[in-house]
């Protein structure tokens, strides 16, 4: 199993495999008592997305469309029919010398659905850019900031297929988060291509602050750790954070004030 995104939907844990572009589900009481995730159930996807996010247990939204025609920046996928029943947003090719797969790339970004399913937030990766969906009005609320940095590429090419070629000054933005009903917790890097020296290889990949937004888009404040995270949870009453340590192996808490 290849996995690039996973998450608990109702009673079921699901694991989107993005090697084998397909999406697993398994009990999370199963995978409790037998401590081993065994997967019940099989899901193939048509079309390969660079993430997902359930909004109900037989629906997600789809980014990044790899290989697909489509300007949208959201599909939402019904998981057994594989049809795509509705999109959101839509990408704006600038001069015809840019491609659609590298503009795909340059919207490279990680997904969150509000707890309700009736919200979706997309941080951008390559530009400190968020954009809060409303699956049922289908408007969408636009943050550009803390930096207000747009992407720094050059589009390049390998085996047929264009892509954002990165360089010494582009930027990481956003590189993972999590949700609550209430905030949208984002961990943010801000550190160049050029700054990731043997001493400083997890400012890259790795972020030392989190960003705190309502789902109306208000910026709520800004956490500043003490060290460098990847993944994110944080507790259904936004009072406690938590997180992986890999120079320690430990899982790590701390209180939000």
């Amino acid at each position: 199993m290849g996995g690039c995104k996973i998450g608990i939907t109702g009673s079921q844990i699901w694991l989107y495999d993005g090697t084998l572009n397909k999406i697993i589900k398994s009990n999370v009481k199963n995978i409790i008592k037998n401590n081993t995730f065994y997967p019940s159930k099989e899901y193939k996807l048509k079309n390969f997305y660079s993430s997902i996010a359930f909004i109900d247990s037989l629906n997600f939204c789809g980014i990044g469309a790899f290989g697909s025609s489509s300007k949208s920046k959201i599909d939402i996928v019904n998981l057994i029919s594989n049809d795509v029943l509705n999109k959101y947003g839509e990408y704006q090719i600038p001069t015809d010398k840019l491609k659609l797969e590298t503009i795909r790339d340059i919207h490279t970004s990680v997904i969150y659905s509000h707890p309700t399913q009736k919200k979706i937030v997309l941080g951008y990766r390559y530009s400190d850019i968020i954009e809060i969906y409303n699956l049922e009005t289908e408007e969408c609320i636009t943050i550009h900031g803390p930096e207000k940095y747009d992407v720094n590429f050059k589009q390049e090419k390998t085996s047929g297929y264009f892509y954002m070629g990165k360089n010494k000054e582009t930027k990481k933005a956003f590189i993972n988060g999590t949700v609550t009903n209430q905030y949208i917790y984002l961990v943010y890097s801000g550190h160049q291509r050029e700054n990731r020296s043997e001493e400083d290889r997890y400012k890259w990949s790795y972020g030392k602050y989190v960003y705190i937004y309502d789902w109306n888009g208000n910026p709520i404040k800004r956490l500043d750790l003490d060290r460098h995270i990847y993944t994110l949870g944080v507790s259904k009453n936004d009072k406690n954070l938590y997180s992986f340590d890999i120079n320690t192996g430990y899982l790590i808490e701390a209180k939000i004030n």
